[in-house]
């Protein structure tokens, strides 16, 4: 459980650094999520510090197949959210409220739908 608590350290550490590389794009979209992910693993994988079947652990398994497109990433509805993907989400939701104090463009409207854990609604 221990190395389990040191990788989850490690990727909360190592974050602010990768999101602020990505905060240009104004919006957490799914495919951004999974390129982060990518990153900050390998981020991980190349410090020698934590074992590949950890980094496994932690990241988003395959078979829940979340989305890969630009939709804004939202775990509402989801009952897991992987270690990674939670960390990224308030990684990036710190980065927003700090910039919050400098002016910033208004994103072009692009509609509601009512997802649920990356799945359009069947009412959309």
């Amino acid at each position: 459980m221990d190395t389990l608590i040191a990788a989850d350290a490690a990727v909360r550490e190592a974050l602010p650094a990768i999101v602020r590389r990505y905060r240009s794009s104004g919006v957490l979209t799914w495919a951004l999520l999974h390129e982060i992910e990518a990153d900050v693993l390998a981020h991980l994988a190349s410090t020698g510090q934590h074992r590949r079947r950890v980094l496994d652990l932690i990241r988003a398994p395959a078979s829940l197949d979340y989305p890969r497109d630009e939709r804004p990433a939202s775990f509402e509805g989801c009952d897991l959210v992987p270690v990674v993907f939670q960390a990224i989400q308030e990684a990036w939701r710190r980065a927003r409220d700090g910039e919050r104090s400098a002016p910033t463009p208004v994103a072009p409207h692009i509609g509601h739908s009512d997802t649920r854990c990356g799945e359009l609604n069947a009412h959309t």
